[in-house]
């Protein structure tokens, strides 16, 4: 079986452009506390697709060193 077999949909997501939808993109992910997703939203820097938003936040929220918004920004950089 193919893989374009296996769904009946394809959806066409633009990616995040502006700072404005990263906040509110990361907010709906609720792992920010209100101050921290001030913070986090900073580190927009060029657009990005959502699921990498969502891969890049989920491996911070699973990182053990420095704070979540410290992982957060560093797995932004070390992805682009």
């Amino acid at each position: 079986m193919e893989f374009m077999e296996v769904f009946n949909a394809v959806l066409e997501v633009p990616q995040i452009s502006n700072k404005e939808e990263f906040k509110q993109a990361i907010a709906e992910l609720q792992i920010f506390d209100e101050v921290s997703l001030e913070k986090a939203s900073m580190c927009f820097a060029e657009p990005i697709s959502i699921k990498k938003l969502i891969m890049l936040a989920e491996m911070a929220r699973q990182g053990t060193t420095g704070t979540l918004v410290e992982r957060f920004y560093s797995a932004i950089q070390d992805n682009f």
